[in-house]
């Protein structure tokens, strides 16, 4: 009797994961927190349900329950690059610059061959003043073979890189 009781709850939180992920991607947004909201309820430690209903958070807009919600997914499981990344990107998001910087490097310390982690870390390196450590970023980001699926125009980043030369002589010259 026991044994066909945990079956059935261990049914029952998968089921509502899977159920939380499928809505989740045809942008249920709502739906999917609603199941991972249960999934959470019965088994708080159940595979990436923080990360998960973290992504629905903030596709709803509600970046502070994003950010707590990967905080607890970090917590359950620190040795996942896109956990970091992703909470180095909503701590940009909510205007700190060092932490979300700190959590991208996290994030490259624990996986070097994502184009993204180096992209992003160079973009927001610039966007925030340091011109010399977002370049490194993105020419690293290029010399990584383009084998995920995030794409990165390199023109533009080339074109960037070269806007920033530019710049950095113009500063000379005066």
């Amino acid at each position: 009797m026991i044994y066909s009781k945990k079956i059935a709850l261990v049914d029952s939180i998968s089921n509502h994961y899977n159920q939380g992920y499928l809505q989740g991607s045809i942008g249920e947004y709502a739906t999917a927190i609603n199941h991972y909201n249960k999934v959470i309820r019965l088994d708080s430690n159940y595979k990436s349900v923080w990360f998960n209903r973290a992504i629905c958070f903030e596709n709803i807009g509600d970046k502070i329950s994003a950010f707590w919600d990967m905080n607890r997914a970090i917590e359950n499981d620190s040795s996942k690059s896109e956990y970091w990344a992703y909470r180095g990107e909503l701590n940009i998001k909510l205007s700190d610059f060092k932490k979300g910087k700190q959590d991208l490097t996290k994030a490259i310390e624990l996986d070097s061959s994502k184009r993204k982690y180096h992209y992003l870390r160079g973009f927001y390196s610039i966007q925030f003043g340091d011109t010399i450590k977002g370049k490194n970023d993105l020419w690293k980001a290029l010399s990584i073979p383009d084998t995920n699926v995030v794409k990165i125009d390199s023109t533009k980043v080339k074109s960037l890189i070269k806007e920033l030369r530019i710049k950095k002589y113009t500063l000379k010259c005066y």
